[in-house]
């Protein structure tokens, strides 16, 4: 046994005119220690263990709790800036009832991408084991300090930023992450951010269950570089709706792992021509899933692009680094299943497809992708796009009142669409085919779909080649009614009215609100 452990570890507290020497019993091997806090409690002297004499602040708790403890914070506004850098646990009362909420935010980490200074009302950095449970972080009293402090765009707002880290987030909510409004364009703004630096040993990991984040600027939750990983389930994330200022994100994924499921995600509109807000943003990821999400009123609800080398992908590193090129992990399957994609917005008034307006996007897809499933409807672009995407299955997906159902851009190859329901695809008198088969699409498989009462046609395609009817694709066993050219539909199904040819998209041209800063990017 240790000496240590038999007779205490020393430590001595110096005080004007006094040398006071304190033993403090060793805690290896012991439960663990909970602290407490509250508003009315007091630092003096206090080792904020006794529950009816608590410490006054989260911070002062932090810099004595040994590694592992639980701090207890109860009900309150906390004038305060954390930085954690131990495990810990720090439960609060409610996210609506212990609120951590400073005024000034005096400490500054780096950004993983670039040498930017990060704000965060919470960092957690270089740490493991950190959970956040049943807090409010408001950063909207410290929305002012960013006007004064001299840094103008060149500076990032964070609400919890898990840097280097790993750990978890439940039932907290954060709100108020908003630049002020001369900057707010400046993309500064990102509820939660979880990133990792290139060299460093220690990968973040973050999960978060049952959160709420709202009024952000730039991304509600931002999920970066090679190494992290985001686990995000029944939570919600909820932009401003339609702004001029800047294209927002519900929830990004930048070269990471990500899993959502049982999310909501919603009012990410970008009111401005370009560029487009998303709900879900995935870029090259490294693993992928998405299942049974509810992703409404965004102008792309959700976009995935796995091009495999943009010249505008950085890799966490601590200075720009070259670019990033394909970090998907090797043998993994993108899996996007059961997803409701509803009601997608333009309020600009942008040609709807291509990624505005549109349901569920896939661009430059090389990963074996399953689609199932998936619901898409009210989207004045398209449903389900495939944007020169290879490998994609989708099937059982139901698109309705949708511009098209399912649109299979220039580029896309190897893909099978299987089973899909596609509905009431009459958006507007000239749009709505059912199934959209582009010029430069070939070798896809189309097969056993039941498509009805399309404004344009029920399955049109537009490509040559050897395949069904002259086109470079293969459609067997449809159940539909008219198509362009004829013979794309193998079983009647019924009257529809209505023959307005839609005509070929040949090229791609959808702009992404990505929260770099890039200078062609709002």
């Amino acid at each position: 046994m240790k000496f240590a452990s038999l007779v205490g570890r020393l430590a001595a507290v110096c005080f004007v005119g006094a040398l006071v020497i304190a033993i403090v019993p060793d805690t290896a091997g012991a439960s663990p220690v909970t602290l407490y806090v509250a508003t009315g409690g007091s630092n003096t002297n206090n080792n904020c263990q006794v529950a009816n004499v608590p410490c006054q602040t989260i911070g002062y708790a932090l810099s004595i709790a040994p590694s592992g403890a639980t701090v207890d914070v109860q009900a309150g506004v906390y004038n305060e800036q954390l930085t954690i850098n131990k495990a810990v646990t720090i439960v609060g009362a409610g996210s609506s009832r212990t609120v951590i909420e400073p005024s000034a935010l005096p400490s500054s980490d780096k950004d993983t991408d670039s040498t930017l200074p990060q704000f965060a009302v919470v960092d957690v950095t270089s740490a493991t084991d950190v959970n956040l449970e049943d807090l409010g972080v408001n950063g909207s009293a410290a929305t002012p300090s960013f006007d004064s402090d001299g840094f103008g765009c060149a500076q990032d707002f964070v609400g919890v930023y898990f840097h280097d880290s790993s750990g978890s987030m439940s039932y907290d909510s954060v709100t108020g992450i908003e630049l002020p409004a001369d900057l707010f364009g400046c993309q500064g703004g990102l509820g939660v951010y979880a990133a990792t630096d290139s060299a460093s040993a220690l990968q973040t990991s973050l999960t978060m269950s049952n959160d709420t984040v709202g009024t952000y600027d730039k991304n509600g939750i931002t999920c970066d570089d090679p190494g992290t990983t985001c686990v995000i389930t029944h939570s919600s994330v909820t932009g401003i709706g339609s702004t001029p200022a800047v294209a927002q994100n519900g929830v990004q994924i930048w070269a990471a792992s990500g899993s959502l499921s049982n999310d909501t995600i919603t009012r990410n509109t970008y009111d401005g021509p370009t560029y487009a807000a998303s709900g879900i943003l995935v870029l090259n990821p490294s693993t992928l899933s998405v299942l049974s999400n509810v992703v409404t009123s965004n102008d792309s609800d959700m976009y995935v692009l796995q091009d495999q080398s943009p010249d505008w992908v950085l890799c966490g590193n601590t200075i720009l680094p070259p670019t990033c090129t394909n970090p998907a992990k090797a043998g993994a399957v993108f899996n996007v299943s059961k997803n409701r994609a509803l009601d997608a917005t333009n309020a600009y008034g942008n040609p709807p497809g291509f990624g505005f307006a549109d349901g569920i996007d896939f661009d430059s897809i090389t990963q074996a992708t399953t689609v199932k499933s998936n619901v898409a409807s009210g989207d004045p672009g398209n449903g389900i796009s495939l944007y020169g995407a290879t490998k994609v299955a989708a099937t059982k997906n139901t698109a309705s009142d949708d511009g098209n159902g399912m649109y299979l851009g220039s580029g896309t190859a190897s893909s099978v669409a299987s089973a899909n329901t596609l509905l009431k695809n009459n958006v507007s008198a000239a749009a709505g085919d059912g199934i959209l088969a582009d010029t430069g699409s070939s070798g896809n498989t189309l097969k056993k779909n039941t498509i009805s009462v399309s404004a344009s046609f029920d399955a049109q395609d537009n490509s040559i080649g050897t395949g069904t009817s002259g086109t470079a694709n293969l459609w067997s066993h449809n159940a539909c009614t008219t198509s362009s050219p004829a013979g794309l539909c193998s079983i009647a199904h019924g009257p529809r009215t209505g023959t307005v040819n839609h005509g070929a998209r040949s090229s791609r041209s959808h702009h992404i609100g990505v929260t770099r800063r890039v200078s062609s990017v709002r």
